[in-house]
């Protein structure tokens, strides 16, 4: 995020490791071609609709909870909202405060309450001021808060991996942290923080594991860790089992990536928001291939703030809804959610253009 608000600071200095530059114009003659040559085929997403409320100024991260509600931070008003709705003829949208927070970020849910301690539907906030990541019930009140600035250092991007642990990434800080998400406790570092290709983590912003190796009756599933590293263009990818550095996905693709999501319907597909190009690209996790352009490209705001058919400005975070598999984006730039889906018969789901939302309210409140 620190990138998104100060990306043309000229006081910003990088130390950015040399292999980031080594070949580079190889990497953008390569990626010119596929994004010339690429078949959008299945990756391509229509357009839904969209929506906005003076709620979520400046949207960034996405996440589904229960009875398919739907978390949004809003950065620029430092708190969390909740936004849930009905579909048919009459359909309705309503937006409410859910918990405040220092300028969040990063979400992540869970909904059983099997990695938080038997406390169902606990959702986790990270805190890009303070350093620290919340836990909060389902009704909003503040369960707990850990971490600290050695290990988070204006966090933002959270997932739950394979091992029921907490995965945290820090925008100023070239690793990935994980904990204990009952406890708070600090389990360790996984990826990035030995000396070497790992520092590739420039800017990390979000996180997502990935289906890369098939289980069968003697073996797993195999998943990777896949991070958006926004300096370095790229998403790097990482062992699921050992933390160790397999290689980057996207170099000279994605521009400023953001927001990271694993497909509803295929757990080997990732779809990453392409801050700085207005577009979702989608690339396939075991092999890094790109699979085309899924949503946003060559589309712009219009005059009044309402964006054109299909219009990403800023894209940060994604998810997909459980339901009916519709990509949820949010428009950092222009405060808007845009839906789409791969569905060329868009019109079968509800308009938020008809959507109506009700004045938000507190519910909650982190100190």
């Amino acid at each position: 995020l620190c990138a998104v608000l100060a990306q043309n600071d000229a006081g910003i200095t990088l130390d950015l490791p040399r292999f980031l530059f080594e070949d580079y114009q190889t990497h953008a003659q390569h990626a010119a071609q596929l994004l010339a040559s690429t078949p959008l085929g299945q990756s391509q997403m229509a357009y839904v609709d969209e929506a906005t409320t003076e709620a979520i100024t400046h949207p960034y991260a996405l996440q589904f909870g229960a009875d398919h509600s739907l978390f949004i931070t809003s950065f620029a008003l430092d708190h969390v909202v909740r936004m849930s709705w009905t579909l048919g003829e009459d359909s309705r949208a309503r937006f409410r405060v859910f918990a405040r927070v220092d300028s969040p970020v990063g979400l992540a849910y869970d909904a059983s309450g099997r990695f938080s301690g038997g406390q169902a539907r606990t959702l986790y906030v990270s805190s890009f001021t303070a350093d620290l990541i919340y836990a909060f019930d389902d009704e909003g009140a503040l369960l707990r808060a850990f971490g600290d600035e050695e290990t988070l250092d204006c966090p933002e991007g959270l997932a739950f991996g394979p091992d029921g642990l907490l995965y945290a990434v820090s925008f100023l800080r070239q690793h990935v942290a994980r904990y204990d998400a009952a406890t708070g406790r600090l389990v360790g570092v996984f990826a990035g923080a030995k000396d070497g290709p790992s520092k590739a983590l420039v800017g990390p912003e979000d996180l997502a594991w990935a289906a890369v190796f098939p289980g069968n009756e003697t073996a797993p599933t195999r998943y990777d860790l896949f991070v958006t590293s926004y300096y370095s263009n790229s998403v790097e990818r990482f062992h699921g089992l050992t933390g160790e550095w397999l290689g980057s996905v996207g170099r000279g693709i994605v521009d400023g990536p953001v927001g990271i999501a694993v497909s509803a319907t295929s757990p080997s597909e990732l779809f990453v928001a392409s801050y700085r190009k207005n577009a979702i690209h989608a690339f396939d996790a075991p092999t890094g291939n790109f699979l085309g352009v899924a949503a946003g490209r060559g589309t712009e705001a219009s005059e009044d703030g309402r964006l054109w058919r299909g219009g990403l400005v800023g894209p940060s975070g994604l998810t997909f809804s459980p339901v009916d598999h519709t990509l949820f984006v949010a428009s950092y730039a222009t405060s808007h959610l845009v839906r789409f889906n791969k569905s060329a018969h868009a019109s079968q789901y509800d308009s938020y253009s008809r959507l109506t939302t009700s004045r938000p309210r507190e519910v909650g409140h982190a100190a």
